[in-house]
């Protein structure tokens, strides 16, 4: 008797270094922010729904993209077959996109969705109340799963990257007025 497994991919988690941690920290809080409208800026506007609000980061881009560079590496090696089956028929390099901070406030969410690009991450800055990241994908039958990730203030400095094309929303909390934030990206094939 033979087992066959179906290929699968996962995702990565790395703690960011109490020097990165802190610079994208002290970013995130600074009142000097520009304000980004994302496609999901743009629902939330024409549907009345509380998305999260984007900011540009531009201060740390290269202390992030230092530790993002080692997770594409990290990521790389551990699902290969990803790479090669989605890089085959690429001509470009890969290429680090625009990164953003989201400022998440009591009641806030952000619904499923997925990014553009081979893969992307998210670093958890502040978490000052227990919420929940929630992957959704299909199973080999055809079933929706969720994979939940249930955060608090023990995630914050914590990255992780998958698959851009990975389904996932933020759940919104009711029980705090503190805000949350988080950063995240998109490795692109340019």
């Amino acid at each position: 008797m033979t087992n066959i497994s179906f290929e699968n991919y996962g995702l990565i988690e790395s703690q960011l270094s109490n020097e990165v941690y802190h610079a994208l920290l002290k970013e995130c809080l600074s009142e000097n922010k520009k304000e980004f409208k994302s496609r999901l800026t743009e629902q939330s506007l024409a549907e009345e729904i509380k998305i999260v609000k984007h900011f540009y980061l531009k201060d740390n881009i290269k202390n992030l993209y230092d530790v993002v560079g080692a997770m594409i590496n990290q990521y790389r090696y551990e699902y290969s077959n990803y790479f090669n089956n989605n890089l085959k028929n690429a001509s470009g390099n890969l290429e680090l996109g625009e990164p953003w901070i989201n400022i998440q406030k009591k009641h806030e969410y952000v619904p499923y969705h997925e990014h553009e690009g081979i893969l992307s991450y998210v670093i958890w800055i502040k978490m000052p109340v227990k919420s929940i990241f929630e992957f959704s994908y299909t199973n080999i039958l055809g079933n929706i799963l969720p994979h939940k990730i249930i955060l608090d203030s023990k995630n914050e400095g914590q990255m992780i990257m998958f698959p851009s094309s990975l389904r996932h929303m933020v759940y919104p909390f009711q029980e705090s007025e503190e805000t949350r934030i988080s950063i995240s990206g998109n490795v692109i094939i340019k």
